[in-house]
């Protein structure tokens, strides 16, 4: 953090970096080995998202900066504050992409309309496995919706082969399930199925972990080569395969599950993948 803060000082006026930074920031609090410690690292990330809204004359920088100021307030425990700061509303969604292609199609630039419609695809899968998570957590208390919601999330992974994709939201898509099943519904069994499912993933040949394309979003590594962290996590490997044992192997919501034999071939396998 000490090498981050440096560069903060040093570029204090490049609003893309200050962003980046803060980004980076709120990424690494879950590493922080006293919880307490992670209240000023907030407020500090916080204070550069503060200035990237207030000072940058970029909007779409703007309105990042405002979503994560929003973030902030929520990992801070101030739901309030963050709906203050989304104004509690959702704007219909206008994709530029729509528009984008369009025009490069007529002006016979159609190589360019594919790979802006590819990004917009590829956003979109991204964004809806967050919210699938969610989605999920929020559904525990009505098991058939909560199944069915699961199906879909599946469904929708399996035609996008968000294994290969993008493991890292599929992951996550698969411990909302398990919590679900575990603390809602009770069922081991199938909290354990989706629990090995999360292990397969986790502990496949996806490292290290990069954001790419595939055969079907064929035109993408060119747009994700321009990001702004590249196209790498913002996490090193090792950390990375540690905090995807952690997250399951010290999870109190599987402790009731700690005695029973798959749950304990399920914590081997992560262990030796560290």
């Amino acid at each position: 953090m000490e090498d981050c803060r440096k560069i903060i000082k040093k570029y204090y006026s490049c609003f893309p970096l200050l962003l980046q930074m803060g980004i980076l920031m709120i990424n690494h609090i879950e590493l922080l080995k006293d919880p307490h410690d992670s209240v000023p690292l907030i407020e500090e990330a916080r204070a550069l998202f503060i200035r990237v809204k207030e000072e940058s004359g970029d909007m779409p920088l703007k309105k990042q900066a405002l979503f994560m100021e929003a973030y902030c307030s929520l990992a801070a425990g101030d739901p309030n504050a963050a709906l203050e700061l989304l104004d509690g509303t959702i704007e219909a969604a206008m994709p530029p992409e729509l528009i984008m292609a369009s025009a490069y199609r007529m002006t016979g630039r159609v190589g360019e309309a594919k790979a802006v419609l590819q990004v917009g695809i590829y956003q979109n899968i991204v964004v809806l496995f967050n919210y699938f998570p969610a989605y999920l957590t929020l559904c525990t208390d009505d098991p058939s919706k909560f199944e069915e919601a699961l199906r879909r999330a599946l469904d929708v992974s399996e035609t996008f082969d968000m294994r290969h994709l993008h493991p890292a939201v599929l992951a996550g898509l698969y411990i909302s399930a398990a919590q679900g099943y575990i603390i809602a519904q009770k069922n081991h069994e199938k909290a354990l199925d989706m629990l090995q499912q999360y292990t397969q993933v986790v502990t496949s040949d996806i490292y290290p972990l990069t954001l790419h394309g595939d055969a079907f979003f064929d035109l993408l590594d060119s747009w994700l080569d321009k990001l702004d962290l590249g196209n790498g996590l913002p996490r090193d490997e090792k950390t990375i395969r540690k905090s995807m044992a952690d997250i399951i192997i010290h999870n109190p919501a599987f402790s009731e599950l700690s005695d029973e034999q798959r749950f304990k071939n399920i914590a081997e396998k992560l262990q030796s993948n560290l």
